[in-house]
Parts: C-alpha cells; sequence; structure tokens
C-alpha cells in the first residue's frame, strides 16, 4: 500500500487563497452586473436583452473562474489540490445534483405510463445521502483520486482498476451529455436562441471551467453555479413577500400549497408506485451513491472531516433549494390557471402561445404557436368553449422557470433564473467531463497501463480527454437529440451494477480481487442483459435501465461473494489492514504520486 501524499500545507493554504480570492472577485462582478441589469430594465431596455443579460453574464462568470484556477500540478488538477471548505464543496456538489434532477422535475413530459415521481423523488434523495455521507467522505479518507483509484489500490489488480474506469467514464461521460443538452435547451427553450448557438456556447463555458484547473475549476465554478440558482430560484418569492403578498409554499401559504399540489400531481399522471417502479428509485438511489461526478467536491476537500461537512452542506443546501424550487413551481401554477382557465383558446396571452410552441406548455393536448392554431386544436379535442382545468398542460421546467413572467414581475428577475438554471447545468456538465478525463488519463492510460509520463503530459492527457467528450457531445446533440432522463438512469443503472458493488466489497475484509473482477463483470453484464429483457417486455427505458441496474447490483454482489470464498490468506490479510484503515484510521491510504 503506498503511502499518504498530500500537499505541503503552506502550498495547500496558499491555492486555497489564490482560488478563493479569485472567485469572490468574480462572484462580487456578477452581483454588481446583476444589479446593473435591474437597472437596464428600471431603464426601459427591451425585455429580450434584459433577460439575455443574466445567462449571458453567468457563463462568462462560470468561464472565468475555470480560468483562473489553471493549475500545472496533478494534485491541483486530479484532486483540487485538497484546497476546498466543506461549504463550498458542498454548494458545488449539490449544484451538479441539482443539473441533474431538472429532467426529473414533474409533471414529466409524456404525462400518463411515467414513472411515479414520489417514487423519483425519493430515490434521488437516497442517492445523495449516499454520496454525501457515505460514498464521498470515505473516497476522500481513501486519499484516492477516482471510485476506481480506490478499488484497485483495495485488490491491486490492474484488470479491477480498467473495468472499474471503464464503467466511471461511460456514466460520466453519459452525465456530461445530461449537463450539456438541459443547459443548451435552458438557454434555446427560455431564451429563444438556436439549438446550435445554445450548445456551442454552453460547450465553450464547460470547456473553460473544466480544461485549465481541472477538478479545482469544476468544484469552484460549481459553487458559484450553486449560488446563483439558489439566488434566482429564491428572488421570485422574496419579490411576492417584499410586495406584501403570500407565497405558495407549506409554512407561508397551505391553502394555496395544497390546490398547487394538487394540480400537479393531475398533471403528472402517474398511478400507483409499482414494483417497476420501486426498482428505478433502487436504482437510482444504488448509483447515484457513487456516481463520480458527485464524488468531486469530497474527493477536493482536505480531509473526510471536512468531507463529511461538504456532505451535510450538501444536503441543507439540496432542502432549501427544493423548498424554493417547489413554491416557485406552485406560483407558476396557480398564475397558470388563472391567466388560461375560462378563457377562450384564442383569447390567451402571446406568451402562452410562445410557450406552446416550444412545447413546454399544451392546449387542448396539442403544441399550438397561434391563437389560431389554438382554436383549431380545440375544436378538434371537442372543446368549442373556454379552456378547462384539463385542457392546459405545463412541464416541470416551464413551471420553474415562468414564475416572475408569470406574475408579472420584472424580467430581470426572469433572466436571474435563467442564468441559475443554465449555470447548474454547466456544473453537471463540467463535473461530468472532469470525472471521464480522471478515469481515462489517470486510471487507465497512467496508473494501468504504467506510463511514467510527465506531469505536462498527463495533464495535457487528461485536457485532451475532455476536450474531445465536450467537442463530441456538442457536435453529436447538435444532429442527434438525446433524451436525458434516459441517459441519467443508465448512468445510475450502470454505477449502481458496477461502481457500488466494488465499493462495498472493499470495504469487506474477505473479498478477493477475482471477487471483485466477477462482480464488475456480473453487473455490467446483468444489467445489459435484464434492462434487454425488460424492453421487449414492453416496459419503458426509464423502467427498464431501473429493473437492469437493480438485477446488476444483486448479480455483481452475489458473484462477488461467491468467488470471495477462495480467497488466500494474503487477500485476507490485506483486506483486514485496509478495512481498518480505511474505517477506523487516520486516512489517506492511497496515492502516493511521485510525478505530483
Amino acid at each position: 500500500m503506498n503511502a499518504p501524499f498530500e500537499p505541503h500545507a503552506a502550498t495547500a493554504r496558499q491555492d486555497r487563497s489564490r482560488i478563493e480570492g479569485r472567485t469572490a472577485f468574480v462572484i462580487a462582478a456578477l452581483l454588481m452586473a446583476t444589479g446593473l441589469v435591474a437597472l437596464v430594465d428600471v431603464a426601459g431596455a427591451p425585455a429580450r436583452v434584459v433577460a439575455a443579460l443574466g445567462p449571458t453574464l453567468s457563463l462568462a462568470g462560470l468561464a472565468t473562474i475555470g480560468l483562473l484556477a489553471q493549475t500545472m500540478r496533478v494534485s491541483g488538477y486530479f484532486a483540487g489540490a485538497r484546497a476546498a471548505p466543506g461549504a463550498y464543496a458542498g454548494v458545488a456538489g449539490a449544484g451538479a445534483a441539482a443539473g441533474l434532477a431538472l429532467p426529473f422535475l414533474p409533471p414529466l413530459t409524456g404525462g400518463a405510463g411515467l414513472p411515479s415521481p414520489m417514487a423519483l423523488g425519493v430515490g434521488f434523495l437516497a442517492g445523495l445521502a449516499g454520496a454525501a455521507l457515505l460514498a464521498g467522505p470515505l473516497l476522500r479518507k481513501s486519499g484516492a483520486y477516482t471510485l476506481a483509484d480506490l478499488a484497485a489500490g483495495r485488490f491491486a489488480s490492474g484488470p479491477v482498476r480498467v473495468c472499474a474506469a471503464l464503467a466511471c467514464a461511460m456514466a460520466s461521460a453519459a452525465l456530461a451529455v445530461v449537463g450539456l443538452h438541459m443547459g443548451a435547451f435552458a438557454l434555446s427553450q427560455l431564451l429563444g436562441l438556436s439549438q446550435g448557438d445554445a450548445l456551442l456556447a454552453c460547450g465553450l463555458a464547460t470547456l473553460a471551467m473544466t480544461l485549465p484547473g481541472g477538478l479545482s475549476g469544476a468544484t469552484w465554478s460549481g459553487a458559484a453555479a450553486g449560488g446563483a440558482f439558489a439566488a434566482g430560484a429564491f428572488a421570485p418569492l422574496l419579490a411576492l413577500l417584499a410586495g406584501g403578498e403570500s407565497a405558495p409554499a407549506p409554512f407561508l401559504d397551505a391553502a394555496a400549497w395544497s390546490a398547487a399540489s394538487a394540480r400537479i400531481a393531475g398533471w403528472s399522471g402517474a398511478g400507483a408506485t409499482g414494483a417497476a417502479d420501486m426498482a428505478l428509485a433502487a436504482t437510482l438511489a444504488l448509483g447515484l451513491a457513487t456516481a463520480a461526478p458527485l464524488m468531486g467536491p469530497a474527493i477536493a476537500t482536505g480531509g473526510s472531516t471536512s468531507a463529511r461537512r461538504a456532505g451535510a452542506s450538501l444536503l441543507v443546501w439540496i432542502a432549501l433549494v427544493a423548498l424554493a424550487v417547489a413554491a416557485a413551481m406552485a406560483v407558476s401554477t396557480l398564475a397558470l390557471d388563472e391567466l388560461l382557465v375560462g378563457r377562450r383558446p384564442q383569447a390567451l396571452a402571446p406568451s402562452a402561445y410562445a410557450a406552446s410552441a416550444q412545447g413546454l406548455l399544451t392546449l387542448c393536448g396539442a403544441t399550438p404557436a397561434t391563437p389560431a392554431a389554438a382554436a383549431q386544436a380545440c375544436r378538434e379535442a371537442g372543446v368549442t368553449g373556454a379552456l378547462g382545468s384539463g385542457d392546459v398542460w405545463a412541464s416541470g421546467l416551464y413551471l420553474l422557470a415562468a414564475a416572475p413572467e408569470l406574475r408579472g414581475m420584472s424580467v430581470a428577475l426572469s433572466g436571474l433564473l435563467a442564468a441559475g438554471l443554465a449555470a447548474i447545468c454547466l456544473a453537471l456538465a463540467s463535473a461530468g467531463a472532469h470525472a471521464f478525463a480522471a478515469a481515462c488519463a489517470h486510471d487507465i492510460l497512467f496508473r494501468a497501463c504504467g506510463s511514467r509520463a510527465l506531469t505536462s503530459r498527463r495533464l495535457a492527457n487528461a485536457r485532451l480527454c475532455a476536450l474531445l467528450l465536450i467537442a463530441g457531445v456538442v457536435f453529436i446533440s447538435a444532429r442527434v437529440a438525446p433524451d436525458p432522463r434516459v441517459l441519467a438512469a443508465f448512468a445510475c443503472a450502470l454505477s449502481a451494477a458496477t461502481l457500488t458493488p466494488v465499493l462495498l466489497l472493499a470495504l469487506w475484509p474477505h473479498a478477493s480481487r477475482a471477487g471483485a473482477l466477477a462482480a464488475l463483470l456480473a453487473g455490467a453484464a446483468t444489467m445489459a442483459a435484464a434492462a434487454l429483457i425488460a424492453t421487449q417486455s414492453g416496459a419503458d427505458a426509464l423502467r427498464a435501465l431501473g429493473a437492469g441496474g437493480l438485477a446488476g447490483f444483486l448479480a455483481a454482489l452475489a458473484a462477488g461473494v461467491a468467488l470471495s470464498r477462495r480467497a488466500d490468506a494474503q487477500d485476507a490479510r490485506e483486506g483486514r489492514i485496509f478495512a481498518a484503515g480505511l474505517l477506523h484510521g487516520s486516512g489517506d491510504l492511497l496515492n502516493r504520486d511521485d510525478a505530483a
């Protein structure tokens, strides 16, 4: 087992002070710019210009933070110089987690037949808790740069490292696609940009956030993104309260909250939670607990205590912002009913037809772009008079983003909320791109292949991997629109079937190298087979991946335990030493990196 490696304490403090100072400067500049946007709005600038300023400044600020975090040290690039305070790291992880949750906001596009929002929510929160309180602190305590690093350190096996690194890379790439696609979707649908232009802008910003500083850039820009989203989510509620109105939230206006919740539940169209939905919830929980992009902030902290503090910060941030998001969606729901229900389909506000044309809002089951088209669609649906409550449907993203507009608030608030949405999506994309690069460049090219490359070449390889991924995603997504929910479910299923079992086996003293390798292979094969069988049986993609992930997890554990029964005395002794050191020792068991 390698001796621990840490940057010198004085160097770590210098790194932290330098990055903190630059990040604080950029955040202060963004706050001043936000105030100027509000002044521009008051001065009477065109609404389209005011709404676009917020996201533009947000992307520029995140890119600037990434550029200022540039490093040429291995520990800085792959471990964030271990300089991120727990509170910052928690907000960074929560920002990426919020970007991952956006595609699953209820009501889900597609209506009836989709998985239960309750099952999705429970699985998501359980997975976040596992990542924040268990997997993240354990990974940081090990001193490893990646989960594959930890697995290979425990089992001292090249094949285990390669298989775990491939699983990390594939899952991280899928989540990077989710972040880039959702960021481009937010910019194009909410601000009217073309899909190509939005993808290019998001790709360039993600490159700036990721390539220069690696995990340092992803963590510090992710913390800024989390703060931007919190500001955008709370702004409409604070504006309502400042104007003397009540906000539909459990502790502020329970009656309005109940009415809005019932309306959204009706739009969701999901029935009772069945076995398939429970399997999907379990897969989300098991997969998110070891999702590589969510591990980055914990890796960047100064120690296991700081990592636990980061996990607690993540959960508190998620709880507060989830409340703000739910209240903003309730505001939109009630306002939407006031503006649409009881009105004739050809006599609605122009913003309703614009949202309908973008697929964010449906009228009589269609997406008409003009009053005439709306009237025609409703006649064909048998609606001859005013719209009823069952004739209107809105997507979760629209309900979140449109709260300021539907309540007639300042356009600057709409731009601030759109900026926060784009920011958390890019935080997820940056975290995913870095995790992909770390798996490919550090775990496979350097560790598994035994390369003794200089630091500059190692970092160049990592940056090249991230560049190729981001460029490829932008190029392909401009031609083929991915389904972010399916990609997110795939990433969780793959992590649940491979990374989670091998992490559990690493904590079992009697687990062997053969058992770990069997778990990785059996989990991946079973996941693919079970998902294919479920699809052929008529299950939708989300439920099929849920079944595949859970089946893969169980098969991996069974295979790992079965083959570990033949472990020799040397394996058992090494396993006891590792487990005792990781659970009860001072930590930093791995990664003496001579090139750092």
